[in-house]
């Protein structure tokens, strides 16, 4: 390759400790395992020395799971800092991983905290955990990275939209930004079956009890017949040190795996465009619906809380 790939997402944990019903891991119907450490610095090297990846490269630790439940975060963190080599995280703060300090934090480029409301008893209908335990953890990252390097990933549902505004309030005092975003199915088989109008009844009645969705018929009319897949120009390598098809493909698709870290090319890189589940995803429309919802949400909350 002539020129490295910027932005890959490399999942160390393929499973989740929340139960998030609209989620892939969360609602169990994937659970996948926990990178091997010797395994995931081999693959970075190979990443390199094959000119895949390079400085400018910001590896993403997840995709589906929760990258702070692996027993040696702390030990992939360092590596990737003493090597200079950037990395970001997406992290529900259910737990803080143990023996981490201000050094393994040195190539961090930032940290989104997902959150599904800002009290108790929204994080009973999702996260199931506990609200004030998630507060304690956040405050205490701070202690190992600046506050400029987080934000807020603020899930609106319909139950939590009148919580923004505290959460706002909250998060400015310590310096956090918070943005918001529709939540939707980050699970590729109940999103195809929502838009292709396949789910059940039990399952449309309780969608449209927490899901904000009146702008997807909307949103979808606009995509543009040229419309090109932001996922095309990254890569997503899951916790077996396989190539995978993008972030949305889950591990039960005959499209899942492109191919092992040694028998990457280039070809197979772009090719992944005409397999079905490309087709598939663009046929409904959902290629388009998962990149481009945070305007949509961003204008919505902005309306409600100025």
């Amino acid at each position: 390759m002539n020129t490295p790939i910027k932005t890959i997402y490399f999942e160390i944990v393929g499973k989740c400790n929340a139960k998030c019903t609209y989620c892939i891991t969360g609602n169990g119907a994937q659970r996948g395992g926990i990178v091997d450490l010797e395994k995931f610095k081999e693959t970075i090297q190979s990443l390199f020395e094959r000119n895949i990846a390079d400085l400018n490269t910001t590896f993403h630790l997840y995709n589906w799971g929760e990258p702070f439940l692996h027993p040696k975060f702390n030990e992939i963190i360092s590596f990737l800092s003493e090597k200079n080599i950037k990395y970001y995280l997406s992290s529900n703060f259910s737990i803080i991983p143990k023996n981490i300090s201000k050094d393994s934090f040195k190539s961090c480029q930032g940290i989104t905290i997902s959150m599904p409301g800002f009290s108790q008893s929204s994080y009973d209908k999702i996260h199931q955990f506990k609200f004030n335990k998630i507060l304690e953890n956040i405050n205490s990252i701070l202690n190992f990275i600046p506050s400029e390097k987080l934000q807020v990933s603020y899930h609106l549902y319909q139950f939590n939209i009148t919580e923004i505004k505290q959460a706002q309030e909250y998060f400015k005092n310590l310096g956090i930004r918070v943005f918001s975003s529709f939540a939707y199915f980050n699970d590729y088989s109940m999103a195809t079956k929502y838009l292709q109008n396949k789910l059940s009844i039990e399952e449309f009645k309780k969608v449209s009890k927490d899901l904000l969705l009146y702008y997807v018929d909307d949103l979808l009319e606009e995509m543009p017949k040229d419309y090109i897949c932001p996922q095309f120009s990254k890569m997503n390598i899951d916790e077996n040190c396989n190539i995978i098809q993008c972030c949305v493909a889950p591990s039960s698709s005959k499209d899942y795996l492109v191919c092992n870290i040694k028998d990457f090319t280039i070809d197979k890189h772009i090719n992944r465009k005409n397999r079905d589940i490309c087709k598939e995803c663009y046929s409904t429309k959902c290629v388009y619906w998962v990149h481009n919802t945070g305007n949509i949400s961003t204008k919505f909350i902005y309306g409600i809380v100025k």
